[in-house]
């Protein structure tokens, strides 16, 4: 059964009571063949508060594109 991927780099906010908190959050959904729905797969976040977030999410988003294809 092939199995279909989806990659994607979100920018998201959290409210919280101490204030708000940016950061990237990198996601990797699959589905096989018979599912209607992406799941997801794996999920990681990077505060935006490190000048370096989006190079580490993107370093680590291609690291799991070679993981799963």
């Amino acid at each position: 059964m092939k199995r279909e991927y989806k990659y994607m780099i979100l920018n998201r906010s959290l409210k919280t009571k101490l204030g708000v908190n940016n950061y990237y959050r990198v996601e990797i959904s699959s589905r096989s063949g018979l599912d209607t729905k992406f799941r997801v797969v794996a999920t990681k976040s990077f505060n935006k508060n490190n000048p370096t977030a989006l190079t580490d999410a993107c370093n680590w988003l291609a690291k799991m594109t070679e993981t799963y294809g």
